[in-house]
């Protein structure tokens, strides 16, 4: 991702300045070390771009890390869709079998 924020369209739209840089964080936190961090950014993610996050999300919710996985079902939980519906259920199904 460019670190050049200066250009035309982003001097005359302070939003967009904003919007991007945060859409850098966002993806720089999803491959943070920390599973706190990784978790609040793929949150954001779901929030932002369900689809992109999906295949995130399936990792999350297997990680070593508690809160990393509680945090992608609380995330799956919000996005309305097919695939997460499935991705529950799977997790669900697993959950019942021990």
């Amino acid at each position: 991702m460019p670190t050049d924020y200066t250009g035309p369209a982003c001097r005359d739209e302070p939003s967009l300045t904003r919007r991007v840089y945060a859409i850098g964080s966002v993806t720089a936190g999803l491959d943070d070390p920390q599973p706190a961090l990784r978790a609040a950014a793929l949150d954001l993610l779901a929030r932002r771009d369900a689809a992109a996050a999906l295949p995130r999300l399936q990792k999350a919710i297997v990680s070593k890390d508690l809160g990393e996985r509680q945090s992608g079902v609380r995330s799956l939980a919000l996005i309305r869709s097919p695939q997460a519906d499935a991705m529950l259920a799977k997790l669900a199904d697993a959950l019942q079998a021990g």
